[in-house]
């Protein structure tokens, strides 16, 4: 009994099976799957990609070859302005570090002369000192040098003797540096017993004019 049953059972789903052409359909399509081959992952073709793809921007590039010479333009000219870029850095350097050497020499040696003078010599000390300052601060320099300090160094009979005991550069560029100088000035006088030794902190700007370096500013600190 319970085999007739079986029996019944298997011909009515084929029956609907039959009436229902998509339920076919659609076990032909599983069945089709099931036996395609599935595709894996492959490492070489990974690795051979980018090697395909310069190939293909190389044929690229011979079919058409005024592409290659555009890029090549750019890439020129690219080149070039970097060259020309690391030129200049390096020359702006080396032209600041000469600068400051320079013009520390000379600040040195132009603030020595200007804070020097000896009563006897007085005016030949001021104009071998204007000589190594330029713009307004020289003008400045002569008229309170030739005025106030001139009477009094006449009639105290003063002599200063300045030196540069230490230097710094503050600033620097090619054509401007500041420099910071220790000063020391030893002065005599009718009115002191003895010599009297001072210091002082001055920092002095200076200007490259032509192939010299000379004294634009001086501020006392």
């Amino acid at each position: 009994m319970a085999t007739d049953t079986s029996v019944e059972e298997r011909e009515e789903l084929d029956e609907q099976v039959s009436q229902d052409p998509r339920s076919g359909e659609a076990a032909d399509a599983a069945e089709e799957k099931a036996a395609r081959p599935r595709r894996r992952f492959s490492v070489p073709s990974v690795v051979r990609w980018p090697v395909t793809a310069a190939r293909a921007v190389a044929r690229l590039l011979m079919r058409k070859p005024v592409l290659t010479l555009s890029l090549a333009a750019v890439v020129a000219v690219l080149l070039a302005g970097c060259v020309v870029a690391a030129t200049i850095v390096r020359h702006q350097q080396t032209a600041t570090e000469t600068a400051r050497g320079a013009a520390t020499d000379a600040a040195r040696t132009g603030v020595t002369t200007m804070l020097s003078y000896d009563y006897h010599t007085f005016d030949k000390d001021v104009a071998a000192a204007s000589g190594s300052l330029t713009g307004d601060f020289q003008q400045r320099y002569h008229d309170l040098m030739t005025g106030t300090v001139r009477a009094a160094a006449l009639d105290q009979q003063t002599v200063t003797n300045a030196s540069v005991a230490r230097s710094s550069v503050v600033s620097a560029t090619p054509e401007t540096v500041d420099v910071l100088l220790f000063v020391n000035q030893t002065t005599t006088s009718k009115a002191s017993q003895g010599p009297q030794l001072t210091g002082s902190r001055v920092q002095v700007t200076m200007t490259r004019v032509g192939d010299r370096w000379l004294i634009s500013n001086l501020t006392p600190l």
